[in-house]
């Protein structure tokens, strides 16, 4: 059997491993594994750091999407109902005119006005009144006397405005 305390065992190939005294190094074989150790150490702090970052800003851009999507949501909804409740008060307006003209339609007042427009009624003791009509045939000349009028007004001589406004102030 070995005798040195640093010979642990065989390798496969027959080759006696040898470890270091735990005194200087530690658990670790030589320098070299020692500064692996703690890059692989930094390395891990690293990568978790990374991560984690990643992770928090991904859930704050989440949050913020989410914020900003109920905000333009509420906008949408409200409005949609402003939109509803113009609507409600125009048809309410509506309602109140056309109750204002049943009770119109209702009233003594109205049937007495149409029974003279319509059918010519008069009440006792007042005189109906018959206006001449001047005929459709007349329409024709009247209209053509009417141009010929103005046609004469526009023949007469025309004063510049400037002698239109001396006119007029110096009267």
């Amino acid at each position: 059997m070995n005798q040195d305390p640093r010979i642990v065992g065989n390798s496969p190939a027959g080759e006696a491993k040898v470890t270091p005294p735990l005194g200087i190094l530690g658990d670790f074989c030589c320098i070299s594994c020692i500064i692996c150790s703690r890059m692989n150490q930094n390395f891990k702090t690293k990568s978790t750091t990374i991560l984690s970052k990643i992770l928090i800003y991904s859930l704050i851009g989440y949050t913020f999407f989410m914020v900003g999507r109920s905000v333009w949501f509420n906008f949408q909804l409200k409005k949609q109902t402003d939109t509803i409740e113009q609507e409600i008060v125009e048809v309410q307006a509506q309602n109140k005119n056309l109750e204002n003209l049943i009770l119109y339609y209702q009233s003594d007042s109205f049937r007495e006005v149409e029974a003279r427009k319509k059918l010519g009624l008069k009440k006792p003791g007042e005189v109906a009144v018959a206006v001449p009509v001047k005929s459709a045939s007349n329409f024709q000349s009247e209209v053509q006397a009417q141009q010929q009028q103005v046609a004469e007004k526009s023949a007469e001589v025309e004063i510049s405005n400037w002698r239109l406004w001396w006119q007029y102030f110096t009267k």
